[in-house]
């Protein structure tokens, strides 16, 4: 079975998993599993296939097989989000407490609109602050037993458990700003408006 094909099941899948139940009827009857796996296991979705999978009908033994290894993933996916969700109240919750302002980015704002928001996994959170307010963020951090494992530019990161922290204090970089990037950069950033992680505001760009 050629890469397309196995990319055209994944998407197949991917589109079961955000509710188009008809697509289970079209899915092909010969699927190269370990393929589809692999490819899974590549862009990290593992945990979303394995919601989809679970909807198809029982049609080869190597379905059933390659299903308990998605089941991994599912789960793993589930017990990290848990994870970054406890230690991401603790740290918005300690944040206005302190009264230091910052805006959610990207990835941990996103993933409300999935089907199944525990199963949009990321690497890391993104936030912004102020710069002035840097040094108390970072005191704030390690106060809730954060590591700081880079310290460098605009981006500060930080780690507790499988928590890892991007603390940004702009979202666009020098180098950005003098080549007129504003645009394709503020498109990808994406901010909350719950209480202490608000609007953006010009002093981060």
């Amino acid at each position: 079975m050629n890469m397309n094909t196995v990319q055209t099941a994944v998407i197949q899948l991917l589109q079961i998993y955000m509710g188009m139940d008809d697509c289970v009827d079209t899915f092909p009857k010969q699927v190269d599993w370990a393929e589809v796996y692999e490819l899974a296991v590549k862009h990290n979705i593992g945990g979303i296939l394995y919601t989809a999978i679970r909807k198809l009908p029982e049609q080869q033994e190597s379905q059933k097989d390659i299903q308990r290894e998605f089941q991994v993933h599912f789960y793993a996916s589930v017990s990290r989000s848990k994870e970054q969700d406890m230690r991401m109240v603790q740290v918005i919750e300690y944040l206005n407490q302190k009264k230091i302002f910052h805006v959610l980015m990207k990835g941990w704002v996103l993933k409300r609109y999935y089907p199944i928001p525990e199963l949009r996994t990321m690497g890391d959170v993104d936030f912004l602050i102020r710069e002035e307010d840097r040094q108390r963020t970072h005191e704030a951090l390690l106060q809730l037993g954060f590591l700081c494992t880079s310290d460098k530019s605009f981006v500060w990161c930080y780690e507790k458990g499988n928590t890892i922290l991007e603390v940004h204090s702009r979202i666009v970089s020098q180098k950005s700003r003098k080549r007129g990037r504003y645009g394709a950069v503020l498109f990808r950033c994406y901010f909350s408006y719950r209480k202490g992680s608000g609007r953006i505001h010009t002093v981060f760009y």
